[in-house]
């Protein structure tokens, strides 16, 4: 395969990713607010969502998981993925368009490109692996009423976006997972026969 066509692909990828891990990084932050604002909702005001963040550049939405959670070493590792990034978005395409290094710089720049790659992956997972530690501190959590309390608005608000959900394993349908209230019954579904 050409070198140059091998590195654009390579890039689109990447950026793909990144946009991966902004989202990665608002459903955290939304998961937060909703856990924020269960815990503190009857002592102090707090009216944020996900839907004041949706348009935060990836430096912004950062800054904000700083804030809200311990592993400092992801921070750092995020930071500087942020940089990476930025020159990416910014000059690497460019450097296609423009018709700038030879095939040796190019080859190195796709080596680049493949560690980087690796790096992002790599944070993605314990990225992943933060929110599932987040949620799992909420989890099981009775309300006044004894009823199990749900936590639905990033999932609803991924369902606006048309962002995939993880499907219900009851119903095999991008509903986000939520679980039913003892006495509850699920709705009829219509199918065509």
């Amino acid at each position: 395969m050409d070198v140059k066509k091998s590195y654009k692909e390579m890039a689109i990828r990447v950026l793909g990713n990144f946009q991966l891990l902004e989202l990665c990084l608002k459903i955290y932050v939304g998961k937060s607010y909703e856990f924020i604002r269960h815990q503190n909702g009857r002592f102090v005001i707090f009216d944020y969502s996900i839907g004041d963040i949706e348009n935060f550049p990836l430096e912004k939405l950062l800054f904000i998981f700083k804030k809200m959670n311990r592993n400092r070493s992801l921070q750092k590792r995020l930071n500087v993925l942020k940089d990476q990034r930025n020159f990416l978005a910014h000059n690497a395409l460019l450097i296609l368009m423009d018709g700038l290094g030879d095939k040796d710089e190019i080859h190195t720049w796709h080596s680049d490109l493949y560690h980087l790659e690796d790096e992002l992956m790599s944070c993605l997972k314990t990225l992943s692996d933060e929110g599932g530690l987040l949620i799992s501190r909420f989890s099981g959590q009775v309300g006044r009423d004894g009823q199990e309390i749900e936590f639905p608005e990033v999932g609803d608000w991924m369902l606006q976006k048309n962002i995939p959900v993880p499907l219900s394993k009851e119903k095999k349908s991008a509903e986000p997972i939520r679980k039913k209230k003892p006495g509850s019954r699920s709705p009829k579904v219509k199918t065509e026969k």
